[in-house]
């Protein structure tokens, strides 16, 4: 979607919100905007109501329980979205979220939420062989194809791994698709919400972070259950990174040189995998032996 001229923003605003737009930004994919000394967000969104009515459920759960997320604004048809456009009212603006954020963040959440819960190894794997398809149907670059089958082999065996470790069915929590940042802009966007166990925003902190140190004292702290431990490691091993770069080249016509840069550190991920299974005790990457 392209961005709006400031006119265009505060007719659209002002059309559907009745404010004025005191001054505004625009960062991430959207714009930042004051009025009247309260922090806006205008963003634009992809998601269908169904969806996005959900999510603004889990929101005002999670604001009820002292999460500090960004509240939808409803426009003045008691509507969500506005012309392909949601408004969220930003209470917390930060520069640096903190592993405090992160313990503070993974409440435990009304079950009818987390029907949907796919577990990691399920998701994961229709979402390989979706991108399959995908590269089987759009893909001539020598660079991408090559590249998938070495990502492809290793997603498998951690999948794999996990699999035959028996799911206790631990407690999910409030937990983050993804980590695109750590400021509390995108931290704290509902739209980026999702359910699972609180290793998973752990492990993408520390990955974020690099900061190997809290990781030690996690594994020597933290009572792990059997499922939890398996999954832990699955998390911080799993190449997250290339498929989500890949998929935004083939299915959203990125270019391509930053998934190239990613593929050129691959010596790197097998360094960092072999120290994975060494902090871990788990040995499950056959070819690192040698190393």
């Amino acid at each position: 979607m392209k961005m709006l001229d400031i006119e265009e923003l505060k007719k659209l605003v002002y059309a559907n919100y009745q404010m004025q737009i005191d001054s505004y930004k625009e960062i991430s994919e959207g714009y930042v905007f004051f009025n009247n000394d309260v922090c806006y967000y205008f963003v634009p969104s992809v998601f269908d109501v169904s969806y996005l009515q959900m999510v603004y459920e889990i929101q005002k759960e999670a604001t009820k329980k002292g999460v500090r997320c960004h509240e939808f604004v409803l426009n003045s048809k008691g509507g969500l979205v506005s012309e392909h456009y949601i408004l969220f009212k930003l209470n917390t603006l930060i520069d640096e979220i903190t592993f405090d954020d992160i313990r503070a963040f993974s409440i435990s959440v009304d079950s009818s939420f987390i029907k949907e819960y796919v577990s990691m190894p399920d998701f994961w794997r229709k979402k390989i062989d979706y991108l399959e398809f995908q590269l089987s149907e759009l893909s001539s670059s020598i660079l991408i194809n090559n590249s998938f089958d070495y990502y492809l082999g290793v997603a498998e065996i951690i999948l794999k791994y996990l699999h035959e470790i028996p799911d206790d069915k631990g407690v999910l929590c409030l937990s983050h698709k993804e980590f695109k940042s750590l400021n509390s802009l995108d931290f704290y966007n509902p739209l980026y919400f999702t359910f699972d166990y609180y290793l998973r925003d752990v492990a993408y902190f520390i990955k974020f972070t690099n900061d190997f140190e809290l990781l030690y004292s996690i594994l020597d702290t933290y009572s792990f259950r059997p499922y939890e431990y398996a999954y832990f490691f699955s998390r911080m091993c799993f190449p997250f990174f290339y498929f989500n770069l890949l998929s935004e080249v083939l299915l959203n016509e990125k270019n391509e040189k930053q998934l190239g840069k990613y593929i050129l550190q691959n010596k790197e991920y097998e360094n960092f995998l072999f120290h994975m299974e060494k902090i871990f005790g788990v040995y499950i990457f056959s070819w690192l032996e040698f190393k």
